[in-house]
C-alpha cells in the first residue's frame, strides 16, 4: 500500500506541478515553457476567458502548483488533496464537455487522488463525523 500510494502521489501531484509552474511562467513571460497542444475551439475560449480576467488562470496556477508540492512532498498531504479536488473535477469536467480527445491524463489523475483520498481517509474522518444526517 506503501508504494502504491507513492506512485499515486507521483501520478497526481507532478503533473500539477509541472503545469502548475508552466502556466506561471507564461503568466510572468508571454512564454510556454511546455507548448499546450491544439484544443478544440470552445476548450481553446473558454481557456482565453481564464486568461483574459487578469486573475483566474494565475490563481489556478498557484492552486495546482501548490497542491502538486504537497502531495509530491507528501507534507500536509490531505490538504493538497483537498485543495487539488476541485481543480481535478473542473480539469475533468473541462476534458470530457470540451476536448474529449485528451481525457486519459486526467481520468488518471482523478483515480489517483481517490485512491490517494481512500488511503488517507482516516485523516478526512472528522469532517464527517458531526454531520447530523449522517448520525443514526
Amino acid at each position: 500500500m506503501k508504494f502504491a500510494s507513492w506512485i499515486a502521489r507521483i501520478i497526481l501531484g507532478l503533473p500539477y506541478t509541472v503545469l502548475g509552474f508552466n502556466g506561471l511562467y507564461f503568466t510572468m513571460t508571454g512564454q510556454w515553457l511546455i507548448e499546450a497542444p491544439d484544443m478544440p475551439e470552445p476548450a481553446a475560449a473558454f481557456m482565453g476567458a481564464m486568461m483574459t480576467t487578469g486573475y483566474l488562470f494565475t490563481l489556478v496556477k498557484l492552486t495546482e502548483l501548490a497542491g502538486g508540492l504537497l502531495v509530491l512532498s507528501g507534507v500536509m498531504l490531505p490538504l493538497g488533496l483537498t485543495v487539488l479536488a476541485p481543480v481535478t473535477i473542473n480539469i475533468l469536467c473541462f476534458h470530457y464537455f470540451l476536448a474529449p480527445d485528451s481525457i486519459v491524463l486526467p481520468l488518471v489523475m482523478g483515480v489517483a487522488q481517490i485512491f490517494l483520498a481512500y488511503a488517507y481517509r482516516n485523516n478526512f474522518r472528522s469532517l464527517f463525523e458531526n454531520w447530523p444526517y449522517l448520525s443514526a
